[in-house]
């Protein structure tokens, strides 16, 4: 269906006019959002998100049969056709080369800040630690204080490696923390980083009060940042626009199953846990089977099933359905 869209943004963009909505408005951290296609915008992907009032979402999905066969309305309980499936496989691969390609670059001063967006559980954090080069990188995951943001920068620097904050929202909503990293993304080759506040507390840990920062910096985040729709929406900003940004295009239910089934495949990913090609190909098929009903659908699952086949092969079933599912 299409829906006007006039007044509101995509990226700096004001829209105008109607355009074709790729299934329902959902409701993301950054508030309502619907999806239209990418080249409706200009933009490079598939598919654009543009994020809307509340009101209008429910106006949308009142409009919306909830028995539609529109094709173009997202039912997540439909799988794609063999041609859409190549389609989101193609776009989601091109998306993780692109993060392998620029996690990889060997002169840190050209790519200085790399910040992947996308939903968990789908192997952002795999592919960046997959890189040899990421092996001993310094990685920061939770909560993180801006003197600690400081002190990771200083052993990446140190240690000649990148320093990476995986699922570390904290430090890009915190004042002191982005006043921080923004130094150590300047795109000049070398840049100084420096933190005075508690000068004495770094000096008896032995950390100085200012160094060169000449590494990559890599964010993994869930979260799709808007700097419109957030607080503080100013320091994000600051930190996203000194960054190649990847977000990845896994929206939908279908499209997080396909790609979990690629990978999984492709990698033989239960094969090499001890499972047989026919036991592996029964766990997708019982996840697909199950995909409403399912507690998590992640990669991290996919290897929990995994462990119980290898352990009960004859009764993994019956247990999954009491470890993975919903309790209706």
């Amino acid at each position: 269906m299409k829906y006007d869209l006039s007044g509101f943004k995509h990226g700096p963009n004001t829209l105008d006019g109607e355009y074709e909505i790729l299934g329902r408005p959902r409701q993301g951290s950054q508030g309502w959002f619907v999806t239209i296609p990418g080249d409706a915008v200009g933009g490079g992907g598939s598919k654009a998100r543009v994020y809307i009032t509340p009101d209008v979402a429910q106006k949308i999905n009142s409009e919306i049969s909830p028995n539609t066969t529109n094709t173009q309305v997202a039912d997540q309980n439909q799988q794609p056709d063999p041609e859409k499936t190549k389609e989101i496989i193609k776009q989601i691969s091109e998306e993780f080369m692109a993060v392998e390609s620029l996690a990889n670059f060997q002169d840190n001063s050209r790519v200085r800040g790399l910040m992947v967006q996308g939903p968990p559980g789908i192997g952002k954090t795999h592919t960046i630690m997959q890189s040899g080069r990421l092996d001993n990188a310094e990685r920061i995951s939770g909560y993180c204080t801006p003197i600690n943001v400081y002190k990771a920068l200083f052993r990446a620097q140190k240690n000649n490696v990148p320093c990476i904050f995986d699922d570390c929202d904290s430090v890009l909503l915190d004042q002191s923390a982005t006043n921080v990293l923004k130094s150590a993304l300047e795109t000049d080759r070398k840049s100084s980083v420096s933190y005075l506040s508690e000068s004495k507390a770094l000096a008896d840990e032995g950390y100085p009060t200012r160094f060169e920062f000449t590494q990559q910096v890599i964010f993994l985040t869930n979260v799709v940042w808007s700097a419109n729709r957030v607080r503080n929406a100013t320091h994000v900003h600051a930190i996203v626009s000194r960054c190649h940004v990847v977000e990845l295009s896994i929206e939908t239910l279908w499209e997080k199953i396909l790609w979990i089934t690629h990978q999984t495949q492709k990698n033989n990913l239960l094969v090499k846990q001890g499972c047989t090609v026919d036991q592996q190909n029964a766990v997708l098929g019982w996840i697909i089977h199950n995909r409403n009903e399912l507690r998590d659908l992640s990669m991290r699952m996919v290897v929990k099933m995994g462990d119980l086949v290898v352990r009960d092969p004859d009764n993994w079933q019956r247990v999954a359905e009491i470890t993975q599912l919903k309790r209706r």
